[in-house]
């Protein structure tokens, strides 16, 4: 029986009920020998609070899918993330943090002309240039690392190296063709193939599950399928019925209805990895990482709404990252190693057979990346990593210097947080809350010794560029 490998690192016109429930077709695949296929899945604004095997919340969503996973994997406890989708987004494809990039907030389309450089090293850029195999790549679901004022703005996601994208450019109420006053939400949005722009009124996290299993049989083997999905980003929501494992109340609140959207893109993950178990042959390596933290308007008490998604906090920037399949060892483990959104680009190319140090972008410069191939971890998840996390958020868009900005760097007991108005220091504690800030509370020579350090650390990141 083949293994799947699923990384996680933390939107309907024919009846689903046709889609699920029934047995998967038979295909009969090929792939040369040694291939393994990678899957990278982006969960949109989805924090380690509302998935169950996390334990953040004891009012988590039900996610029995990413729970099966963690139980079949290993599961990264400290994982980061920009606080908001587009740095992230930036961030995941090239391996580097967002200031390299000058995409600090999240992309306006009507009013910011800020797009990731197509020059850019790129994960399909890496997994072209394995000098193993052939590789084919797909970009499937929510786009937004463009503005609508460029030309054709559904062709970014090609110059930036996929050989295709089927799904939205930006956010479900995001339309280059709209009028002001038309509809838009999950249920109509707009969407692009390639740059060819038409409505859906597909559910949205139902389209991009269909567009993946169907790019899986199209696709030679060994593929790159980059799979971001639009939940459980607003607009809020009532999903169809056949997604979700429980019914709502009679007047769901904004957090009932997140909660929901969240299950129901659960439901449709099931779908999608147990369809892609009869579209392939060759082994699956996925990796899936929420893109933010959970937004203030579902967060649930005691967690402190004002250090969610949009924010430096732990709220803010930790995600969900869990791997499962032949490289992992230990099924079931927990890593308290640090990790990154940017660690998924060193880690394709591992799995590429591409020497990251061979990397260069387009005017012929050396990649240099923020990130590192987390594999070994997957066999040995004990292993001990020395790495601070760092975190950032700016704007506007483009190069310095920044009107506003916040950037966190931690290690496994302190926490520093800055912006243009303050500075504030965290002693860690478990789960998402930092607690108070010792610079308010007083310190004792132990803090002032770790903020110092932290410090000091901080600038070394800002002499990187």
């Amino acid at each position: 029986m083949r293994l799947v490998v699923v990384l996680l690192v933390m939107g309907c016109g024919e009846a689903t009920s046709k889609r699920r429930g029934q047995p998967e077709p038979t295909f009969d695949p090929t792939a040369p020998e040694g291939a393994e296929n990678v899957l990278v899945v982006l969960l949109d604004d989805v924090g380690i609070d509302k998935v169950g095997a996390y334990g953040a919340h004891s009012e988590a969503p039900p996610t029995p899918n990413l729970d099966a996973l963690a139980a079949e994997g290993v599961r990264f406890e400290h994982a980061y993330a920009h606080p908001t989708c587009t740095p992230s987004r930036a961030a995941l494809l090239t391996g580097q943090y967002a200031s390299r990039a000058g995409l600090g907030s999240w992309i306006d389309p009507w009013t910011d002309d800020a797009a990731l450089d197509v020059g850019s090293v790129t994960l399909p850029r890496v997994v072209e240039a394995s000098p193993e195999h052939a590789w084919s790549s797909a970009a499937v679901g929510k786009w937004h690392l463009t503005t609508f004022l460029r030309k054709r703005p559904g062709e970014h996601p090609l110059e930036l190296g996929f050989g295709t994208h089927r799904g939205s450019l930006g956010n479900p109420t995001n339309s280059v063709l709209a009028a002001e006053d038309d509809p838009r939400g999950y249920f109509r949005w707009e969407k692009s193939i390639d740059g060819d722009l038409s409505w859906s009124e597909t559910y949205m996290t139902v389209d991009t599950v269909d567009d993946a299993l169907a790019l899986a049989v199209e696709l030679p083997e060994p593929w790159l399928l980059y799979v971001a999905f639009n939940a459980a980003h607003t607009p809020l929501h009532v999903p169809p019925a056949d997604l979700l494992v429980e019914p709502l109340s009679d007047a769901p609140d904004d957090a009932e209805l997140f909660g929901a959207m969240v299950t129901a893109l659960d439901t449709e993950l099931g779908r999608l990895f147990e369809g892609l178990a009869v579209r392939t042959a060759a082994p699956i390596t996925t990796l899936v990482i929420g893109d933010n933290g959970t937004p203030s308007h579902a967060i649930l008490p005691p967690l402190d709404p004002e250090r969610s998604k949009g924010t430096v906090s732990e709220g803010g920037v930790r995600v969900p990252f869990i791997v499962s399949g032949p490289r992992v060892t230990m099924p079931g483990a927990v890593s308290q190693a640090p990790v990154h959104v940017v660690d998924v680009l060193p880690t394709v190319a591992a799995i590429a057979g591409v020497e990251p140090s061979s990397l260069v972008d387009s005017r012929g410069q050396p990649w240099v990346l923020d990130g590192a191939d987390l594999t070994p971890l997957l066999a040995d998840p004990s292993a001990a990593r020395e790495r601070l996390l760092y975190s950032e958020h700016f704007g506007p868009n483009g190069e310095p210097p920044w009107f506003w900005y916040g950037r966190t760097l931690r290690d496994d007991r302190y926490k520093i947080v800055v912006s243009e108005h303050a500075e504030a220091l965290f002693r860690l504690s478990e789960g998402l809350d930092e607690g108070p800030d010792l610079l308010t509370t007083g310190t004792t020579p132990e803090d002032e010794v770790a903020r110092e350090q932290l410090l000091a650390e901080l600038e070394a990141i800002d002499r990187r560029w």
